[in-house]
């Protein structure tokens, strides 16, 4: 059980120019993603587990199993150097899920030919709309969202295993700003009939489909009438037939043929805006497989929907927050210094505090006997009475190489103050079955909202990623 993605890459893969730039993306939006690598740290007996922004090692592989904004832990994913792919296990249902969606997307992207990604069994496609904007946004791009067909996708995924009617339910528009209503009623013809297109047709719609029928039913007589009429042979009229689809169904102004079988044909076509249906009819009439005529549509290659030509629409960028809810504590890591006017009022105030309470340490000195063993010490008391609260590796590493630098001490007698303080250790209950805090209360990845981020928990977190941020620090702390 759980959400997995995986791919069918019919593609010749990423052009070997754009691999570089690819992977230089990745990377970056797994970071802005919110993706970390985790280290365990053991000293004195103790273990903590610090975390830090995904990297390449030196296979060029990255692997992570923890989301930062989501605060959660699922299986491995990441990108395999050796394949050049992106790879996942179990990826859960927010920020870890639209990260990895998102990857594969990007991946897409720059792969040539043919690649459809999968959630559970089924096509990524108005989840990739999202994905694109995100992208866009992230890179200053103007990537459009492609439109499906849905029977291309189909025949590329197609299996024994593949539920049908699962699939037609899962395109019929539901909560999409599209209508696949005809492309969900060519699939359904091509599997079942064309008369079995009335199935499941809602009253509203059925002198829709009834039509649809009508015109069908009359192409295929029209493709019937030309074969029993042309001196051609059949290779010869099976082309001019795909031709006429091909060239009307973009043209319905031209000159109509005056053959009486084939200007039926085109009629029929333009009625039925629906070149599939009318390829259903060559491969009927002519019993020959309709994925094997369905390439020779000059759409295979663009992947457009019949009927919806115009929708290769552009996407607008939209950043990670306007698809989640992220409090601005767990965004002061990311935070870059051109972002900084624009850092919360409530915020600012609470920087102006800490920078108080650096001062007063700083005028008195404080002095730790060991320093490592305190630091430890408190990361663990941290980690059991509120949860998953992780110190940024890089600078954990800078603690221990300014071991007795007065300022670094400062910084974590701050972090002290706070984890010892009477009001946050109530807060941080919350999450606990009882005052022992043996327990949660629930899977944490189930958690209720306001109990995850119960403002202990997010002050602990900002402040980590406050002094963890070199150029915030250095704006709030002086160095």
């Amino acid at each position: 059980m759980g959400t997995f993605i995986n791919i069918v890459d019919k593609s010749r893969g990423i052009p070997k120019e754009k691999q570089e730039e690819f992977k230089e993306r990745l990377i970056t939006l797994f970071r802005q993603g919110g993706m970390m690598e985790q280290q365990i740290q053991s000293l004195f007996g103790k273990k903590i587990i610090t975390i830090n922004p995904v990297k390449y090692d030196k296979y060029q592989n990255i692997d992570f199993i923890y989301n930062y904004f989501e605060d959660s832990l699922w299986e491995n994913s990441g990108f395999n150097g050796k394949t050049g792919h992106v790879y996942s296990r179990k990826v859960g249902w927010s920020f870890f899920n639209f990260v990895m969606e998102s990857a594969y997307v990007l991946e897409s992207l720059y792969s040539d030919g043919d690649f459809v990604i999968l959630e559970n069994g089924n096509p990524l496609i108005n989840e990739e709309r999202d994905c694109i904007a995100w992208i866009n946004s992230l890179f200053n791009e103007n990537y459009a969202w492609k439109n499906w067909d849905f029977i291309k996708v189909w025949n590329l995924i197609k299996s024994d295993e593949n539920d049908y009617d699962t699939y037609l339910k899962r395109y019929r528009g539901f909560g999409y700003e599209y209508d696949p209503f005809v492309p969900w009623l060519e699939m359904r013809a091509l599997k079942y009939g064309i008369n079995n297109m009335r199935e499941d047709v809602d009253e509203e719609n059925q002198e829709f489909v009834d039509r649809l029928i009508f015109f069908s039913q009359k192409n295929k007589e029209a493709v019937q009438s030309f074969k029993d009429n042309s001196t051609e042979t059949e290779k010869q009229q099976i082309q001019r037939l795909i031709h006429m689809i091909n060239h009307f169904i973009n043209h319905h102004d031209e000159d109509y043929p005056k053959e009486k079988s084939l200007f039926n044909f085109v009629v029929s076509l333009i009625w039925m805006n629906s070149p599939h249906l009318a390829l259903l009819s060559i491969s009927e009439v002519y019993g020959i497989d309709f994925f094997e005529i369905y390439q020779l549509l000059d759409h295979y290659d663009s992947v457009i929907i019949s009927g919806m030509k115009d929708m290769m629409c552009s996407v607008s960028a939209r950043e990670l927050s306007d698809f989640f809810d992220i409090y601005p504590e767990n965004m002061i890591y990311f935070w870059k210094e051109s972002q900084f006017k624009s850092i919360p009022s409530h915020l600012k105030d609470w920087f102006l505090q800490l920078k108080e309470m650096y001062d007063h340490y700083m005028q008195n000195s404080i002095d730790i006997e060991n320093p490592l063993s305190w630091i430890m010490d408190m990361l663990v008391y941290a980690e059991n009475n509120y949860y998953q609260i992780y110190v940024f590796s890089d600078f954990f590493e800078e603690s221990i190489e300014n071991i007795n630098d007065q300022r670094y001490l400062i910084l974590w007698k701050i972090f002290e103050d706070m984890i010892y303080n009477e009001k946050f250790y109530k807060i941080g209950e919350v999450i606990f079955k009882s005052e022992n805090k043996e327990y949660l209360n629930n899977d944490w990845t189930l958690m209720s909202k306001d109990k995850k981020w119960n403002s202990a928990r997010l002050k602990l977190r900002g402040y980590l990623g406050l002094i963890a941020n070199k150029e915030l620090r250095r704006k709030v702390f002086g160095f």
